[in-house]
């Protein structure tokens, strides 16, 4: 995000487009070239360090990214993680935002895994209340556990 932060300007302006535009060619060019993970966190993690947040960002302007990313995810048999720590820092959506989260489900995704990045005890499972209610608004009844690197579905 250091790229964007150095562009001073309107948000939605063609400079900060394309400094999110490279972040997710860099996350695509990651999942092409690396199988040694499991679930993919922080989807949309960018939009918490854009100068407005996600006040002005619009997930649909990159929508050919997150199609191209999700479907490698798949393809791969990889999962994403939704975590609430962007709420804790005033989004207004988890990461990734619940609208790709249905995206992924849709596409046939089925390993999602949940985070709260906890950086002091206060915030273990920041928000998890609304958790289950955010898993079955975008499709899924179950979140998944990994034991030895093995996915295991936990019904919700």
């Amino acid at each position: 995000w250091s790229i964007a932060n150095k562009l001073r300007g309107p948000y939605q302006s063609d400079k900060y487009k394309d400094a999110i535009s490279r972040y997710y060619e860099a996350i695509t060019d990651c999942i092409k070239t690396c199988d040694n993970f499991d679930v993919y966190g922080h989807l949309d993690y960018i939009v918490r360090y854009a100068p407005d947040q996600d006040n002005d960002y619009n997930w649909k302007d990159y929508y050919d990214y997150f199609d191209t990313i999700l479907r490698l995810l798949i393809d791969k048999g990889k999962g994403i993680e939704i975590n609430t720590a962007g709420l804790k820092y005033g989004l207004k959506n988890p990461n990734p935002c619940l609208d790709i989260v249905k995206m992924y489900r849709s596409l046939g995704g089925e390993i999602i895994t949940t985070g709260s990045d906890a950086h002091k005890a206060c915030h273990i499972a920041y928000s998890y209340e609304i958790i289950t209610d955010m898993l079955k608004n975008t499709g899924f009844n179950y979140y998944t556990i990994f034991k030895e690197r093995k996915p295991e579905f936990v019904s919700i």
